[in-house]
């Protein structure tokens, strides 16, 4: 469950960073505490902040998978 709430969260992010930054999806990668949006780098907590003064939802549930 915790693996597919982050997921979404991340995908919220990306699309934010996106359009933000207008960039395609594939020129924001995150490594290293950091991410890279084309010729940009901030870190992650500046990518963070920027998404929740836009009042992107950083929050998610995730379903877990029973066997």
């Amino acid at each position: 469950a915790a693996k597919d709430a982050a997921t979404k969260l991340k995908q919220r992010l990306v699309e934010f960073a996106c359009a933000h930054f207008n960039q395609p999806a594939d020129q924001i990668v995150f490594s290293n505490n950091q991410v890279h949006c084309g010729d940009r780098v901030l870190s992650f907590a500046e990518l963070v902040q920027l998404a929740y003064t836009q009042r992107v939802s950083l929050s998610a549930t995730g379903t877990s998978i029973s066997e």
